[in-house]
């Protein structure tokens, strides 16, 4: 079973990507920590891959960050734990 998994610890809320596990004929858990950095990940699609790839191009190349920020926020936004 797959499943994403929130625990709260000094004021932070840390998600994690959980999976039940066989071993020795125990269940245990197995978990992914979903953020990074203190920064959650984010799918990008891949039919928006290239939208991105321009944004970041545009961000290092002509020092223009809005695209990137724009990009990120709307995959965060439509990806926020729907994994």
């Amino acid at each position: 079973m797959l499943y994403t998994e929130a625990q709260t610890r000094g004021g932070k809320t840390h998600y994690y990507r959980t999976r039940s596990v066989r071993k020795d004929g125990k269940v245990g858990k197995e978990r992914v920590y979903l953020h990074k950095n203190g920064f959650p990940m984010i799918n990008i699609q891949n039919r928006r891959k290239r939208d991105h790839y321009s944004a970041l191009h545009k961000a290092q190349v002509d020092e223009d960050l809005r695209p990137l920020i724009e990009r990120v926020l709307d995959a965060y936004k439509k990806s926020r734990l729907s994994f």
